[in-house]
């Protein structure tokens, strides 16, 4: 059942109002987090209550501070009656960050290793799962057209954020070329100028409508919501940082399960998922880039 926080007006709860030692502080925070968590899922139906507590107090601590409170309690009755504030309260603890061809030894791997192996399926499908605001799933899109691969590829990018997948369906980049991007891309084995692949509209750069077209946007919670796609290849990066065990192992086994047999999951590269029960559903290609395979039979 979920919990009945009885609050009114915008007062924060009265328990913030206790003095603490400086020992309690750091209980008394995160007690007051367990309570925000509630209020989230039963408010907004988002169940954060398993994402790691050190990534969310950094995230809530930012929202503290850009609001002027001090207590995380302060957020539960702003949660409970402003929607605006709910709104951007979710959106700053769902969307994650993202650039281009981010860590090109990975992109290398699938560029040399998968993408030559998947050539020999006719249809293509692809999931990247927490796809943030699609810097990433357009970095895999370029190296499948530069592959011929990507005509018979199907696309699926979700996220749990609306905001993200909102701008990610825009093809607009949120931040410019430079030197370093370039230089990712080339690393990644990229063959052409990357600037070819994007047009200039009011002064940003837009991803061809050739590629965003092979791409679908959809919104989808890994922890709630089934899989809705069976691929031959996940991308699901920069995600699994944000879980507790509990929850690491629960999402691993659900992209288990969306993969074909033999097919390939790739992490960030400075994710562990080792520990988790349904690791030994995977081999490794590459610790070091973070790609794994799924074993025949699992």
């Amino acid at each position: 059942m979920k919990p009945s926080f009885g609050f009114t007006g915008s007062a924060p709860l009265a328990f913030t109002d206790r003095v603490v030692t400086d020992s309690a502080k750091q209980t008394l925070e995160l007690d007051e987090l367990e309570l925000l968590l509630e209020a989230l899922y039963r408010f907004c139906d988002y169940d954060l209550r398993q994402y790691g507590r050190r990534s969310l107090l950094r995230l809530i601590h930012n929202v503290l501070a850009e609001h002027g409170l001090q207590h995380i309690s302060e957020l539960i009755p702003l949660v409970a009656h402003d929607q605006a504030f709910r709104r951007s309260v979710i959106d700053r603890l769902t969307v994650s960050y993202s650039v281009m061809f981010r860590d090109p030894e990975l992109f290398k791997r699938l560029k040399d290793d998968v993408l030559l192996y998947l050539q020999s399926f006719p249809r293509l499908s692809i999931w990247i799962a927490g796809c943030a605001e699609g810097e990433e799933v357009y970095s895999l899109a370029i190296l499948l057209s530069e592959a011929g691969l990507l005509e018979r590829t199907q696309l699926y990018a979700t996220d749990i954020s609306p905001k993200a997948l909102e701008s990610a369906r825009s093809g607009v980049l949120k931040r410019a070329f430079d030197d370093e991007v370039a230089e990712r891309y080339r690393a990644s084995g990229g063959n052409k100028e990357l600037r070819d692949y994007f047009s200039g509209v009011d002064g940003q750069l837009r991803i061809d409508k050739a590629i965003l077209q092979r791409i679908a946007f959809e919104r989808h919670d890994l922890v709630q919501q089934p899989n809705h796609v069976s691929a031959h290849l996940i991308l699901c990066r920069n995600v699994f940082i944000y879980f507790d065990h509990v929850l690491k192992n629960r999402v691993l086994d659900k992209l288990g399960d969306a993969l074909m047999p033999g097919g390939f999951l790739a992490i960030g590269v400075e994710e562990n998922i080792s520990l988790c029960n349904a690791y030994n559903r995977f081999d490794i290609l590459s610790r070091k880039a973070g790609l794994f395979r799924k074993k025949l039979g699992y």
